[in-house]
């Protein structure tokens, strides 16, 4: 078989991600150099990195959050980025205390073992903090969670909305209060088509 042809550098596949998520199935996602570098300058402008922040990487780089919100967005803007081995409450508390942590996307989850660590320690996480910007993804966002967050990180945490194939669809900007159930604004250049059951237009 001929090997494909090779388009302009921008449309050349430069990463196939495998997901499950629309088929139960795992399938191949074939991402451009354009697509990864979109996604990278979308997430690092729309949360305002420079090379002051410094970036808590707990989500896998196997998944988009990981991978486009978080270590390719501390590339394209400089910042530092930490990938500690894997999400532990402890060593995270203890970096953000250090003031080694400004930007943070994690799901529910990981915001509720951090806080409930804090708290059993008797541990004050916004002692010594510089942390600015904080996502959830993953996983719904409660209220009680939301709030929980902002009162004892000092931080709103703001959905965000993406898939394999685009990272981010929306998000919520940082500091903007929100239902936690919202997940923000279209992307810049994203366009977005609500449907209803019989794919007629809302």
């Amino acid at each position: 078989p001929k090997p494909e042809p090779l388009g302009p550098v921008g449309e050349r596949v430069a990463l196939m991600m495998f997901t499950s998520g629309t088929t139960g199935t795992p399938k191949g996602v074939m991402l451009s150099n354009a697509a990864l570098i979109y996604q990278a300058h979308s997430q690092g402008l729309a949360r305002g990195l420079n090379t002051a922040d410094e970036v808590w990487c707990i989500a896998p780089l196997s998944h988009m959050t990981g991978l486009a919100s978080n270590l390719l967005a501390a590339f394209a803007c400089g910042a530092v980025l930490r990938l500690p081995d894997r999400f532990e409450a402890q060593s995270t508390a203890e970096a953000l205390r250090a003031g080694q942590v400004t930007f943070m996307v994690a799901v529910p989850q990981a915001f509720v073992r951090l806080l409930d660590w804090a708290r059993e320690n008797g541990v004050d996480l916004r002692e010594g903090s510089r942390l600015r910007v904080l996502g959830s993804g993953g996983a719904p966002l409660e209220s009680s969670l939301q709030r929980r967050v902002k009162a004892e990180l000092g931080v709103t945490v703001g959905n965000g909305y993406g898939c394999s194939e685009i990272v981010p669809i929306a998000r919520v900007p940082p500091g903007v209060e929100t239902e936690a159930n919202v997940v923000g604004q279209p992307a810049p250049e994203i366009e977005v088509r609500l449907v209803g059951e019989h794919a007629d237009e809302w």
